[in-house]
């Protein structure tokens, strides 16, 4: 693991090279990624001997020297980085660790070339030394195809000689019938005799005609799922009508892309060229289903998971990336092996034996992001963000281009989950998994592999550290304070407390620390030794008692992430501004030690226009100047400001429209005087998905460009003031799916009209003191789910057409009148046996005494309800 991710570490460290005279003296700087490279050259036969580490002990052997030469080599990089990053004057104080550091990189050269040499003499080989010619074959075989596929868009038709009778055909067939019906037209025949090229001219012509209001041309290739495949199809639809995609395709479920094409495609006459398709049956999705010829196999496998599901799952999706062939799914059933003392009872040899074989078939880059969710306690509810952020901090992201390395963390996030070894236990706003956890099992397995790779963790015990173990990632988890002795610590690259009584000054023992991460630690003050951490790159406060940061903390030139989330940080220091290469600064402060809510938001220094990396900052106080800067910061994708008022909404539009690639933002007023201004917003934020407005709205109006947002997902509107005029506006709009107004409508009454809210699915209505009648006419809200009504004290009668929403599954009401949750009661009495009915909902209703909350529910049919006039 740490010999194929040395490189991209390596290449980090060099990116800004400082006492470049020093380094050059000692050729540490080209020697390090001359090492690099021979590692690299390891990389493929690493990952193949790996596989036979448990079945050939040389091989194992051999592999874990690898890993400690591999090791070496990184403590090189990274003391190369942080001498680079004191300056030169204090450079030249370190002439002695300077040369030093020559010479470790001079021995551990040396070693790796003996390892290199040591592999041929003992005849070290991977498991089978054919597979890699066989992949490379059938790839080299593939890519042919697909540039054979693509030089086919580019032939005119002068070009294209022989395929007359069969051109005329086609476009006979996809243009003479008007009819609306789908038709399946098959072009076939053995590969090289110009499909491709014969259908692509004819799609040309036909797609750009009047005959279709829309095309697709997608290439299915001999490896494919059908939720790829769907989703490649609606991004290409989505680009032939409107020119764009939409941001969270990629997160859509098959069932969500289904539902999907279907909205899009009702009422239109669509042409979609599927092109390479190996199999008739990928037309009716064989792919999910186990084909004929590898049944017997298919209950061999079946047979060694002994009916454990959770053997089951991990098989079953380890077998959905294979080959449909006899020899890769004899390979798999001929892996699943486990210690015949192992007690067969429980399982645990069989489960285990398939796991590690998941684990083992992953990518290396996926590995090891996968291996490092280890750090987390047991039954932990893993943040997304969070965990993002920490693999972009140890190096484990690779770069793409048009992406973000913060996208490309999201996508390795998606493959774990839909390879089963991690879990989405909770989603956010947009349906994207937002909370994850690891089953029990998983976790003790990779938490066993993981100490092979320096992974050391302590758990609900007094901690107490080898002097001699050469641990990279140290986690106490629940630990109280031991002794804690002097032991060398510079190996450490990454430390995670979690509830821990822990000794501030154990943290200035770390050299070369990367991650910095204190969860609910009970300390009250950062040391200022840390600031000496020059590699560091994420700093986790999250939690903490800790009240202010060292006024140092820009000595930390490689900060990627500031957590101080429900920290007792109040402000920063000005250095801050330093941090130049900063992407994600998170503030909010609790009151006191009791987590009373709300938090308040954070005041910055002055100077904030130079972190022009930030995309995310959250929560801070937004005075005249701060609102300023933030014109600069060019990359924003998520911010909250709070505190806003008059003075400085003058400069919030100019700022914000330079923020091209926003889509999260927040506005919270000062206080209920301040009127938000927000027309003069040119250009308005158009890619906004979550949009939070606290303030009353100037005019009692949305701002003229809201029916704009059709990105917009989720809206919270506080004090408003709105009148109905502005529902209507927000009914058109096509993706918002969650709308809470909070003390945000002044009328008395509300109507929800055929036709509106198409999508949305959460509806929340809070302290709208005004409203007596509430009004859902036929067709409107038909996607609702669940209808939250919250200190309406004027709503004492059942909802108008309440039972046109024909999908709400929950019905809460938190401290409404007393007469609206009779009249519910009494009608769901007296509605008889409303499990003769098609659909029920869940009434929650919740009051409040004495502090205390009661919680009651109902199952009722919506039907049943007396209906009430205006």
């Amino acid at each position: 693991m740490i010999a194929v991710s040395l490189s991209a570490k390596v290449a980090a460290s060099f990116a800004k090279p400082a006492a470049v005279e020093l380094s050059s003296l000692f050729a540490i700087r080209s020697g390090v990624a001359d090492a690099a490279r021979e590692l690299e050259l390891l990389r493929v036969f690493l990952r193949f001997a790996d596989s036979r580490r448990g079945t050939d002990a040389l091989t194992a052997a051999w592999i874990n020297q690898v890993r400690a030469a591999a090791f070496e080599l990184e403590d090189v990089a990274d003391e190369y980085s942080f001498l680079s990053g004191q300056g030169f004057i204090r450079d030249c104080g370190n002439f002695g660790a300077w040369f030093a550091l020559s010479r470790r990189l001079r021995k551990a050269r040396a070693r790796l070339r003996e390892l290199s040499a040591a592999k041929e003499q003992y005849r070290i080989l991977p498991a089978d030394t054919s597979v890699p010619r066989l992949v490379q074959s059938r790839g080299d075989v593939a890519d042919i195809s697909v540039k054979v596929a693509e030089m086919a868009h580019f032939l005119g038709e002068e070009e294209i000689v022989g395929f007359g009778a069969h051109r005329r055909l086609l476009v006979e067939w996809l243009t003479k019938d008007a009819e609306s019906r789908r038709t399946l037209v098959a072009v076939w025949g053995m590969g090289g005799v110009g499909k491709t090229t014969l259908v692509t001219n004819v799609y040309k012509e036909v797609a750009e005609s009047c005959h279709f209001d829309c095309a697709a041309w997608v290439s299915v290739s001999k490896n494919f799922t059908r939720e790829d495949l769907l989703r490649r199809v609606f991004k290409e639809l989505h680009r032939n009508i409107d020119g764009v995609v939409p941001r969270d395709v990629d997160d859509m479920s098959y069932h969500s892309l289904v539902k999907a094409l279907q909205g899009l495609l009702s009422e239109k006459r669509y042409l979609v060229l599927l092109d390479d398709v190996w199999n008739a049956d990928a037309w009716e999705d064989a792919d999910m289903e186990c084909p004929r010829h590898l049944e017997d196999w298919a209950l061999k496998i079946l047979d060694k998971c002994c009916g454990l599901p959770l053997a089951i799952v991990s098989v079953g999706n380890l077998l959905a990336l294979k080959e449909k062939t006899e020899f890769a799914w004899k390979n798999v059933h001929d892996s699943l092996v486990w210690d015949e003392t192992t007690d067969q009872g429980q399982g645990v040899g069989q489960v285990s034996s398939i796991l590690n074989l998941s684990i083992d078939d992953l990518p290396y880059h996926l590995k090891r992001c996968f291996l490092y969710c280890s750090i987390y306690p047991e039954d932990f509810f893993i943040k997304r963000k969070i965990l993002i952020r920490m693999w972009m901090a140890e190096g484990y992201v690779e770069g793409k281009k048009h992406a973000t390395m913060e996208d490309v963390a999201d996508d390795y996030l998606n493959q774990l989950v839909q390879r089963s070894l991690l879990q989405a236990v909770m989603k956010n706003e947009f349906g994207r998994a937002k909370r994850f956890q690891i089953h029990d099992l998983i976790r003790e397995l990779i938490v066993s592999r993981s100490a092979k790779e320096g992974l050391m963790v302590f758990s609900k015990c007094t901690a107490e550290f080898k002097t001699n173990s050469n641990v990279r990632h140290l986690i106490l988890d629940r630990c109280v304070s031991g002794n804690f002795p002097t032991p060398n610590m510079t190996s450490v690259r990454s430390f995670h407390a979690f509830k821990t009584d822990l000794d501030a000054s154990l943290l200035s023992r770390f050299r070369l620390l990367t991650v910095l991460n204190l969860w609910y630690t009970a300390i009250n003050k950062l040391p200022s030794a840390v600031t000496n951490l020059l590699n560091l790159h994420y700093l986790g406060l999250r939690s903490t008692l800790i009240e202010e940061l060292p006024q140092e903390v820009g000595r930390l030139h490689k900060l990627q992430t500031l957590d101080a989330k429900w920290s007792m940080v109040h402000s920063l220091p000005s250095s801050i501004t330093k941090l130049k290469g900063l992407r994600h600064l998170i503030l909010f402060r609790r009151h006191d030690a009791e987590f009373t809510f709300p938090g308040k938001a954070v005041v910055l220094p002055d100077g904030m226009k130079n972190l022009t990396c930030l995309q995310t900052l959250k929560y801070i106080e937004a005075d005249e100047k701060v609102i300023i800067s933030l014109g600069s910061l060019r990359q924003m994708r998520s911010l909250e400001l709070y505190g806003v008022h008059e003075s400085s909404l003058v400069h919030l539009p100019s700022s914000i429209s330079k923020m091209s690639h926003l889509i999260c933002l927040g506005i919270v007023s000062r206080d209920a005087n301040v009127q938000l201004n927000l027309d003069s917003f040119s250009p308005p934020p158009l890619k906004l998905q979550k949009l939070t407005l606290k303030g009353t709205l100037i005019r009692c109006k949305l701002p003229s460009w809201f029916d704009c947002l059709s990105s917009l997902m989720e809206l919270r509107l506080h004090s408003s003031e709105l009148k109905e005029d502005s529902i209507r506006l927000l009914s058109s709009l096509p993706r918002l799916f969650d709308l809470s107004l909070w003390d945000a409508y002044k009328e008395k009454k509300m109507t929800f009209s055929e036709g509106g809210f198409p999508v949305l699915r959460r509806l929340r209505l809070e302290g709208l003191r005004s409203l007596a009648h509430l009004e859902f006419q036929k067709g409107s809200l038909v996607a609702l789910q669940k209808l939250m009504l919250r200190q309406c004290a004027e709503l004492i009668e059942i909802p108008q057409g309440i039972e046109n929403l024909i999908h709400l599954e929950n019905l809460e009401l938190f401290e409404m009148p007393n007469e609206l949750t009779r009249k519910i009661q009494e009608g769901q009495e007296s509605g008889g046996d409303h499990q003769n009915y098609e659909h029920t909902t869940i009434v929650k209703v919740i009051q409040v005494h004495d502090g205390r909350w009661f919680e009651k529910k109902i199952d009722t049919n919506l039907c049943t309800l007396p209906k009430q006039g205006i």
